[in-house]
């Protein structure tokens, strides 16, 4: 599904590329009757939403994000840290739940949420929360 994109389009930072590994992430969100409050990845998505709708009481029902599936992990991953950075971490007053997919501190951190934005864009998908301004 996904084509190597070229242009002014930003790159996947060299250290979340993982070669010889199957594209088969997907990015979702949350979804539940109070708020957005999560965005994850998994490897597995079918398994992740039978986990989630076998439960009693679900904590969210998770969707997925525009067409953000059949990815490698880094791409995964820029994708949910740049929902992350517009969503903004609860524990610094923003909406999300999460743990951080990629920690600032490292030196491609701005390059892969570049990337992520970029690329949800392409998939058609949009970062679910964003932090209030």
């Amino acid at each position: 599904m996904l084509t190597k994109i070229f242009g002014n389009t930003p790159r996947l930072p060299a250290q979340l590329k993982v070669t010889g590994k199957a594209k088969k992430y997907c990015v979702y969100r949350s979804t539940s009757a109070s708020a957005e409050r999560y965005v994850g990845i998994s490897n597995a998505c079918d398994r992740r939403w039978r986990e989630e709708h076998a439960k009693v009481v679900r904590a969210f029902t998770p969707k997925l994000i525009g067409e953000a599936t059949g990815l490698s992990k880094g791409q995964a991953q820029a994708i949910e840290q740049a929902c992350i950075v517009a969503g903004g971490l609860s524990s610094a007053g923003g909406h999300l739940s999460n743990q951080r997919s990629i920690h600032p501190s490292k030196p491609y951190y701005a390059k892969a949420v570049r990337y992520g934005n970029a690329l949800l864009k392409k998939l058609g998908g949009t970062c679910p929360v964003h932090a209030a301004l």
